[in-house]
């Protein structure tokens, strides 16, 4: 049934009544849709015989007690569905457009992420939306966003609660790395199994555990010294106690000054996502300026 296709009565208010039949195949109940819809029922069953007379199909098996779609309702309903979804995005952007947006924003991220990446581009998000009041937690430990009262969290890594949603807007690369110091004193690997002779620093966390060096078809995880964040792991680096393998973003800066010294780099970690997560399937207008200004700010990480 190629119901998009066919042009609207304009007798009818076609997407009230596709509405209608929504909340009647979801209710299963006439009388359940009206009251929710807050109109007389004899108008609810008219806008669906009127939505059956234009497409001259039966939508509803109807008795004194039941209510089902038939197979062309179902159809029907499923296209309905995902319809009035684009109609209602496409009216709550017209509205953003001509709508001042502002109001306060709690997001939570990882603090060298914060320092090194994101604080630096604010900026430019102050210029965009200057109404927008942001609260950052800048922390390495997983809040949770409904106790804390978190509008959306930043994080790096897989992410393990299906409760929450978003997208991946950025894909960071590794780069395994050492201070000239520690080199010196040390030698510089040419091989991943080179590195049992060395003093390794990695990373773990209350929630997965440790991560461990990955290289091509090979694996280590067994570290002299560990942390839970990435300043610890970069301090460390600096410090000269070891060999480790942070994000290249994170700490591009210090290799730039020759503080930190790529090495193994023909021996590449496959890149890790960084996801905007929040727990609301609706969002604000503020929120989802957010989301949007963070997946075009870091663009240049995919």
């Amino acid at each position: 049934m190629a119901i998009l296709s066919i042009k609207w009565n304009n007798k009818m208010n076609h997407i009230q009544a596709m509405r209608a039949f929504v909340r009647v195949v979801e209710s299963l109940s006439f009388h359940k849709s009206a009251e929710q819809l807050g109109i007389p029922r004899s108008t609810l069953s008219k806008w669906i015989s009127d939505l059956e007379q234009h497409y001259a199909v039966k939508l509803l098996h109807r008795s004194t007690r039941t209510v089902m779609p038939t197979a062309e309702g179902q159809a029907y309903y499923l296209q309905a569905v995902r319809l009035l979804a684009e109609f209602d995005e496409l009216e709550q952007q017209m509205h953003d457009k001509h709508r001042v947006v502002k109001g306060h924003l709690r997001v939570d991220m990882p603090m060298l992420f914060a320092e090194q990446l994101f604080i630096p581009k604010l900026p430019d998000f102050y210029q965009r939306y200057p109404k927008i009041k942001l609260t950052l937690g800048i922390s390495d430990r997983a809040v949770n966003i409904a106790q804390d009262g978190v509008d959306c969290v930043i994080r790096i890594g897989e992410v393990y609660d299906q409760t929450l949603i978003g997208r991946k807007f950025a894909d960071f690369d590794f780069v395994t790395c050492a201070s000239p110091a520690y080199l010196d004193e040390y030698g510089v690997p040419q091989t991943p199994s080179e590195l049992e002779n060395h003093r390794l620093i990695g990373y773990f966390s209350d929630i997965s555990g440790t991560r461990p060096l990955c290289f091509p078809q090979t694996e280590i995880n067994q570290f002299h010294y560990s942390a839970n964040g990435a300043n610890g792991i970069v301090a460390m680096l600096k410090a000269g106690l070891g060999i480790g393998q942070p994000l290249r973003a994170l700490v591009q800066t210090w290799l730039d000054s020759g503080e930190l010294v790529e090495i193994l780099a023909d021996y590449p970690r496959p890149s890790l996502p960084a996801y905007l997560l929040t727990h609301e399937r609706k969002q604000s207008a503020r929120l989802r300026a957010f989301s949007d200004w963070v997946w075009e700010r870091f663009a240049y990480q995919r």
